[in-house]
C-alpha cells in the first residue's frame, strides 16, 4: 500500500517529572506518554517530519593498510549512544500548544497560561536534568508520530526543546508561524501507540495585523514582518544502560534570545543606526494586539546587532537585527510574550 504524508499526525505533551514509581522521570521511556500533565496536544502541522535518527549512531571506519576497500567489520556503528531530533513548523492555530511550546523552552518558571517571560536572571546552573531525575518541575516533552502503519509509529520520550522561532510576514498573510527542534539522547520507541491523543481548540490564528501598536524605540512603526528565536538548548551527558543512552542532559548554557524586525525605514528608523546601533544603546520593540493580554511581544532592552536597508520601488524598509538583552545591571526581563486565546 502506498501512504501520503498527509495520513501522519504529530503529539506533543509534558510528562509529570515527579509521577510516581519512576512513571514520568528523566529517560523513563514510553511510560512518559501515560503521565502527563495535561494532555498529549496535536499540533497541526503541514508537513510532519520524520525523526533524524542519524546522529543516535557512534560509528567510524577503519581503513586498513593493504586494501581499498572496507569489510563490514571494519565499519564500526552503534546505535544508542547519540542523538536524536525532529524539527517542526506549525501555523499556530491554538493558545494552549503554543503555550506548551514556550514552557518546554524555557521551564524553569517563566511560563503560564497567560505570559512568559525569560527572567532577568535566570537560575545558574538551573534545573536538575540527570537520569532519574523526578523532583516536582515538569522539564521534559514527548513527542509522538502517528503512522499509517500503525505498528511503525515513533515516540521520542525525555526530549528537550532546543529552540524556539515565533515569526509573522505580511507575505504569508502574517500569520504567526513557530519552528523549532525537539532533540533527545534516549532512544526512540517503533511500534504500536494507542495512547490518547487530544485535539485541542483552534482558538489561535492571529496575525501581524492584529497588532494594533507596534513600536521601534516607542515610535509607531509600519512592520513588514517579524520573529524572535529563543535558543536554550542542552547537551546530551554521559552513558547508561544496555545501550548506553544518556545519562541526563546539561542545560546551564546562556539563553540566547535573537530576532529582527523588518520596518519602514522612516526618518526615526534611519536615525536608530547612529543612535542606537554606533552608539550601542538599547531600545525598546513592541508588538501588542488590541487586548494586550491576549497578543502581546515586548522587548525592553533590546541590542542591535546589524542594520540595513532594502531600496525597493515600493518603498525603502530597514532590517534590524537585535539580540535581547536583561538591560544595565540585569534590571530587566528579555522578552515577555503573551498568547491568550
Amino acid at each position: 500500500m502506498a501512504y501520503s504524508g498527509k495520513q501522519w499526525t504529530a503529539a506533543i505533551g509534558i510528562p509529570n517529572n515527579d509521577a510516581g514509581s519512576s512513571a514520568g522521570e528523566v529517560g523513563a521511556g514510553i511510560s512518559q506518554i501515560d503521565n502527563l500533565t495535561g494532555d498529549l496536544n496535536l499540533i497541526r502541522v503541514a508537513t510532519v517530519n520524520d525523526f533524524d535518527f542519524s546522529a543516535g549512531y557512534s560509528a567510524t571506519e577503519v581503513a586498513r593498510t593493504g586494501n581499498r576497500s572496507l569489510a563490514k567489520e571494519d565499519y564500526v556503528n552503534h546505535y544508542g549512544s547519540g542523538t536524536w531530533t525532529w524539527d517542526f513548523e506549525y501555523v499556530i492555530d491554538s493558545a494552549t500548544v503554543i503555550q506548551q511550546l514556550l514552557q518546554m523552552v524555557y521551564p524553569d518558571g517563566g511560563a503560564t497560561s497567560t505570559l512568559f517571560q525569560i527572567d532577568a536572571v535566570p537560575a545558574v546552573p538551573g534545573l536538575d536534568y540527570s537520569h532519574a531525575n523526578e523532583d516536582s518541575t515538569d522539564k521534559c516533552a514527548v513527542v509522538c508520530l502517528s503512522n499509517p502503519l500503525t505498528t511503525k509509529d515513533r515516540v521520542m520520550t525525555s526530549a528537550i526543546l532546543q529552540n524556539i522561532t515565533l515569526a509573522m510576514d505580511v507575505g504569508d498573510g502574517g500569520r504567526m508561524k513557530a519552528s523549532g527542534q525537539f532533540m533527545s539522547g534516549y532512544k526512540p520507541t517503533i511500534g504500536t501507540e494507542d495512547a490518547s491523543v487530544t485535539s485541542p481548540p483552534v482558538d489561535y490564528a492571529k496575525t501581524l495585523f492584529d497588532c494594533s501598536t507596534h513600536t521601534v524605540n516607542s515610535v509607531a512603526t509600519g512592520f513588514k514582518s517579524f520573529s524572535v528565536t529563543i535558543d536554550n538548548p542542552a547537551s546530551r551527558v554521559g552513558y547508561q544502560g544496555g545501550s548506553f543512552e544518556a545519562d541526563g542532559y546539561a542545560r546551564a548554557n546562556p539563553i540566547a534570545v535573537t530576532g529582527n524586525a523588518v520596518v519602514k525605514a522612516d526618518e526615526t528608523v534611519q536615525a536608530l543606526l547612529e543612535s542606537k546601533w554606533q552608539a550601542n544603546a538599547t531600545f525598546e520593540i513592541k508588538l501588542v494586539g488590541s487586548d494586550a493580554s491576549k497578543l502581546h511581544f515586548d522587548i525592553p532592552q533590546a541590542l542591535m546587532t546589524n542594520f540595513s536597508m532594502d531600496m525597493a520601488d515600493d518603498g525603502i524598509y530597514a532590517t534590524i537585527d537585535f539580540i535581547c538583552t536583561a538591560g544595565s545591571s540585569y534590571s530587566a526581563n528579555p522578552i515577555t510574550i503573551k498568547t491568550v486565546a
